[in-house]
């Protein structure tokens, strides 16, 4: 089974036409921070660290920013950290959403037809 780290799926689903979040992924604080600067990926946003499991908000690899210095400090703060076994080089950075309604989505490959299934 192949998995796609978070950024990598969305980039999937912007090809067919999923309304997504304004996003980056970065791997350094200075990048975060330019990021969020330009404007590039609007503040207040969102940081996540891209690593192939959960529970990434509850172990502190999920942080907010409402400014390109605290997009910084929480690139700094996330990057290098161990996760789950894994080490976090990677962070997906997007503007913060008012959320009504979470939705997860899956991809998977119908083998016999070959095409994706979501």
């Amino acid at each position: 089974m192949v998995k796609l780290a978070e950024w990598r799926g969305k980039e999937v689903f912007r090809k067919y036409g999923m309304a997504l979040p304004k996003g980056k992924v970065v791997r350094s604080p200075e990048e975060a921070e330019a990021a969020a600067r330009s404007g590039e990926v609007p503040v207040p946003c969102v940081i996540k660290a891209q690593v192939l499991s959960g529970g990434r908000g509850k172990g502190g690899a999920v942080r907010f920013a409402s400014t390109p210095a605290e997009a910084r400090e929480a690139a700094q703060a996330i990057l290098g950290m161990e996760f789950k076994g894994e080490r976090i080089r990677e962070l997906l950075m997007e503007e913060k959403l008012e959320i009504g309604r979470e939705l997860y989505v899956s991809l998977t490959l119908d083998r016999s037809l070959r095409l994706p299934i979501l």
